[in-house]
């Protein structure tokens, strides 16, 4: 269970590393980019002149601000599961210790309630009785379902009662519990927000079917990728080539482009639409490669 490792008498609480990937996925693949794309908006309205000067400055200075957030998140991600193990609460109902960091092992004491309480935006799980304990703390306000299940899990192994906030069972997190809708997720035709989970699925969930539609949206976003510049760089050159009439030039380079970027949504709400329908789409012109990751079941069902 997240948060919480329940073994006969022994009971680990650990702050998830899930947690602090999401937190560094949406960094890495969502805020660096937007960074990108709002910063060069910006200096398209403020900078009236475009000389090669100012271009080079407004890019460094594009540059380093995409680039502070994308090494917090990557070293955010590098660093999730030793940080959630420095977190670690062990609590030995046999010899009656309690372990906390950066505490020697002290006498546990069974509290009057195991209990949710806010704590900033998240939450954080505490003991009550004459011995009150925090023992995690910064748990964050989505994962509020999570923790209230290890609330009362650690309740039932305590024998006390759980007061668990409404609010916490109700709350919504960025990663949502139904693997159909994350699976939705990764295919969705947002760059940067489909990545981001896609990396979180490979990383920390065991379904095959997510898995399948994780590895098959990054595959397919190379693909994407590799069409765009292709297309980009065939008619990019011929048209300046040609020296055209500006409007000419835009028009040949960008229709093109328009159609494929048409083509490719397209593509990704059809497959979309197929992971929230809890199927694994495989799209026929990747198969030779996204066929083997496909759930054993699917390709059973296709021989």
């Amino acid at each position: 269970m997240r948060y919480l490792d329940a073994r006969e008498d022994r009971i680990e609480l650990t702050a998830s590393a899930r947690d602090r990937l999401v937190r560094g996925g949406l960094l890495l693949f969502v805020v660096a980019p937007l960074v990108v794309i709002v910063g060069w908006g910006v200096y398209g309205l403020i900078v009236a002149e475009d000389t090669m000067a100012s271009a080079a400055l407004g890019g460094g200075l594009v540059a380093l601000c995409a680039v502070l957030p994308g090494l917090a998140g990557l070293w955010t991600m590098a660093t999730a599961a030793s940080r959630a193990a420095r977190s670690r609460v062990v609590i030995d109902l046999d010899e009656r210790l309690i372990t906390r960091p950066g505490a020697a092992p002290a006498v546990f004491r069974t509290p009057d309630a195991v209990r949710v309480a806010p704590k900033g935006l998240g939450w954080s799980l505490r003991l009550d009785g004459d011995h009150p304990l925090v023992l995690l703390r910064h748990v964050p306000r989505g994962s509020g379902p999570a923790l209230a299940d290890a609330a009362e899990a650690l309740a039932e192994a305590l024998e006390v009662r759980a007061r668990v906030p409404a609010a916490a069972r109700r709350a919504r997190g960025l990663v949502p519990r139904d693997e159909d809708l994350w699976a939705t997720l990764c295919y969705a035709p947002i760059d940067g927000v489909n990545v981001a989970y896609s990396v979180l699925a490979l990383m920390t969930s065991p379904s095959p079917a997510l898995r399948f539609a994780a590895k098959q949206s990054l595959v397919s976003l190379g693909v994407e990728l590799f069409f765009a510049l292709l297309l980009g760089g065939c008619l990019g050159v011929p048209v300046i080539a040609a020296s055209a009439p500006l409007a000419l030039e835009a028009a040949a380079l960008l229709c093109p482009l328009a159609v494929f970027t048409i083509v490719r949504v397209t593509i990704r709400l059809v497959a979309s639409f197929h992971a929230y329908r809890g199927r694994a789409w495989v799209m026929p012109w990747l198969s030779p490669i996204t066929r083997r990751w496909a759930p054993d079941d699917l390709r059973s069902s296709d021989r």
